[in-house]
């Protein structure tokens, strides 16, 4: 949308161009990908002392925009100290609320606020004319944006205007409006919510116009371009800062994703639309999360309310969605069941400490309904498929982690996974249409040393639930619970080949078949992808291919590991190959790494007359608030000779925040221990030199005078530094040692 500045005798045309006049110029650093990732220039907890001293900062102190500038930015060194400062300051200031009706003068601060306040001006243009009072490159972009008023799956009409910020030695985009303002519980169409985690229900959620309210969302400072790709999409590519540069088609068929979707480290595929087709009234939608997080997700379901006429299809219909648990390769699945002919939103959110955090949107549009779509015997405490607690109790290795198995014959299904310790199984299969007793010998259990399999009998098509129940040796009958899930559905629609692999399938099958033979991870890998693509029946082979994976994927970790002679790369490997299910393959080389990482483990002891770096000489180091110039420097060049960014040691903050970390990550360990860098990175040469000539202009006699603890840091990194040394000699002498034995 375009914004209006306000008539000339409300608004000075100088002061109006400073505020449009906000492009990019050849003074300016060209407009390409930052080196590092936001995380990686900028660490909140640094500037909490810095915000709070910014936040004191009072708006009737300061006459004009050069006046508050000079206030904010004084004894700040860096340019992204500054931009801070002045994001924070304008955040604070609570513009949609502040009363500005005496304010007539337009070049002051209050002037310029109250065009915000009356829409004749934005936040952005207010950010650009800060940023380039303070000399820090700054630029106005705008585009198309997915903002409140847009609706998943459809065309993206609206605009926004945002900011461009050159620091850290990159740009980095700043959405100011979005980050100092929201619009809550806007709906732009009429929606029937049909269900959401705790059950059915038809709910009317009419169509509505939201509330702006005042916010903080740090999401929006400095947000990566790979991630802002999903929100906005400038007019002119080059500002995308992608190397890839997607399309206004691409932007529009994008997921709809929110802001804690990437604080939640959700991902999504890059073919991914936000508009599924559901085939036969079922609809697969799939995110991805880090196998470590666990999320606990939830959803609401929608349709549209002009498609909703026959209300009565609501009864008894539970769980028209099936959400499935994480799977190893991190994919979370949803399976929709469509009841009639319509357009459905999915909703998904994250749930945390009681509270629901909006994450993504769907739109499916369905041509048919869902036939067999009957109620579940039971709903699920523990999601389908496996999930924590079906590892919990040792069982791994499954032949489906799919919480839906949709089956090619109509008669038969098979199950299998392993189990590392011996439990006793209780399973049954239940059905909505069939009482208990008719299915009561349709699953048949069948355990060899670790292997379980359970093969089912499907007496006609539909919708089934396999219940599988369990406990430890040691426990009671009456200790027996649920920990794993799966429905089975049988539909002759879904049914293309009776069970037999067609050309394709056939293919892929034999490809994958080889390439276990080979043993070749980046083959299997691709030959695992494309049996999933042609949707094979497991039989077994595609069991055998992950666990042969996942086997080469551990030998090549442990074996990378053991080249770079890294402490936590080791220790990763080795946690890693222990848990593997294929762990006996290789127990010869996990010891030869364990026996490599004892050796990183053992302090190397300091030379004698040299005083040591302790707990104690942390402890002086990060008692000074402002230190002297002297330990500053000693200790920006004792953190870059431990691989730091020099330009984030500018700082004294972020130097006090390094100090206080502890165990591996604090000073001492890591002056005492290898810290586990390449001796041979280029960059490390660099901040080394750059290291030694500072140091060398000191006499550590003096220092010692003035700061024991400026002495010991002297001492220990000079002593790290001859370390390294004579480990880049060895490594050297090795090579030269091989190439005379090839000659």
């Amino acid at each position: 949308m375009e914004v209006s500045l306000g008539a000339q005798d409300e608004f000075p045309d100088t002061a109006k161009q400073r505020c449009l006049d906000f492009k990019w110029n050849n003074r300016y650093p060209r407009p390409e990908l930052p080196r590092q990732k936001k995380d990686d220039v900028f660490v909140l907890d640094q500037y909490r002392m810095q915000d709070k001293k910014t936040k004191e900062v009072s708006i009737d102190d300061v006459n004009n925009m050069r006046d508050l500038v000079a206030k904010l930015t004084v004894g700040l060194v860096t340019d992204l100290d500054k931009v801070r400062a002045i994001f924070t300051w304008l955040g604070a200031q609570k513009v949609l609320s502040m009363d500005l009706s005496k304010s007539k003068i337009h070049d002051t601060v209050k002037g310029y606020l109250k065009i915000v306040q009356q829409d004749r001006s934005t936040y952005t243009e207010i950010m650009a004319m800060l940023c380039r009072e303070a000399r820090v490159p700054c630029v106005v972009l705008s585009g198309l944006a997915k903002g409140a008023d847009y609706i998943v799956g459809e065309d993206v009409k609206g605009r926004s205007s945002w900011n461009a910020v050159y620091v850290a030695e990159g740009w980095r985009f700043i959405h100011v409006q979005w980050a100092f303002s929201r619009i809550s519980g806007q709906e732009n169409c009429d929606w029937v919510m049909l269900e959401s985690e705790s059950g059915r229900m038809c709910q009317d959620v009419p169509k509505k116009i939201g509330k702006e309210e005042s916010v903080i969302n740090e999401f929006f400072f400095l947000t990566d371009p790979e991630i802002f790709i999903h929100f906005c999409c400038p007019d002119e590519p080059h500002w995308q800062l992608l190397k890839l540069k997607v399309s206004v088609e691409k932007f529009t068929s994008m997921p709809y994703a929110q802001p804690h979707a990437f604080k939640s480290g959700i991902t999504f595929k890059r073919s991914q639309s936000c508009s599924q087709k559901a085939e036969h009234g079922e609809c697969r939608i799939t995110l991805s999360a880090p196998t470590d997080s666990k999320p606990k997700l939830s959803y609401d379901l929608f349709l549209k309310r002009n498609e909703l006429t026959d209300t009565s299809l609501l009864n008894g219909k539970e769980g028209l969605v099936i959400q499935g648990n994480i799977q190893s390769s991190g994919i979370i699945p949803f399976f929709m069941r469509c009841l009639v002919k319509g357009t459905y939103r999915l909703r998904i959110y994250k749930e945390f400490k009681e509270k629901k955090y909006w994450l993504c949107d769907f739109k499916i549009d369905s041509d048919e309904a869902k036939p067999f779509c009957s109620s579940f015997p039971f709903l699920t405490e523990i999601g389908w498929g496996p999930g924590p607690l079906a590892k919990h109790y040792g069982l791994y290795g499954f032949s489906n982690e799919d919480g839906l198995v949709l089956t090619h014959d109509a008669t038969m299904v098979e199950l299998s996974f392993k189990m590392s310790r011996t439990l006793t199984f209780q399973i049954q299969l239940k059905s909505d249409g069939k009482p208990d007793n008719e299915l009561m010998h349709a699953a048949k259990l069948d355990i060899r040393y670790d292997q379980v399999r359970i093969t089912v009998v499907l007496p006609d098509d539909g919708e089934y639930v396999l219940k599988i129940d369990a406990r430890k040796e040691s426990e009671k009958e009456t200790d027996t619970r649920n920990i794993l899930n799966y429905v089975i559905e049988s539909d002759p629609k879904q049914r293309k080949y009776k069970g037999r692999d067609n050309a394709a399938q056939k293919k892929a099958r034999q490809n994958m078949r080889e390439a276990i033979r080979a043993g070749n991870r980046t083959v299997l890998s691709i030959a695992i992808d494309r049996f999933r693509k042609q949707e094979c029946e497991d039989k077994g082979d595609l069991t055998k291919a992950i666990e042969v994976l996942d086997e080469l994927d551990t030998k090549e970790d442990l074996r990378f590991a053991m080249l770079k002679n890294r402490f936590d790369k080791l220790e990763n490997a080795i946690t890693k190959a222990k848990n593997s299910p294929r762990s006996e393959r290789f127990q010869s080389l996990v010891m030869a790494a364990i026996e490599q990482k004892d050796k990183l483990q053992v302090p190397v002891p300091a030379n004698k007359g040299r005083p040591e770096v302790t707990k104690r000489t942390v402890a002086d180091l990060k008692s000074y608030k402002t230190p002297p110039a002297i330990v500053h420097e000693i200790l920006k060049a004792t953190y870059m000779v431990l691989g730091e960014k020099s330009y984030m040691l500018d700082t004294w903050s972020n130097i006090r925040a390094l100090l206080h970390k502890s165990g591996r990550e604090s000073l001492d360990f890591r002056l005492q221990n290898d810290p586990g860098f390449d001796v041979n990175n280029d960059e490390l040469l660099l901040s080394e030199g750059k290291a030694r000539e500072i140091l060398n202009q000191y006499d550590l006699q003096t220092i010692g005078k003035m700061s024991p603890a400026s002495e010991a840091l002297i001492s220990q990194t000079m002593l790290l530094l001859e370390r390294r040394e004579e480990a880049r000699m060895q490594d050297t002498e090795g090579n030269e040692d091989i190439g005379n034995d090839e000659a």
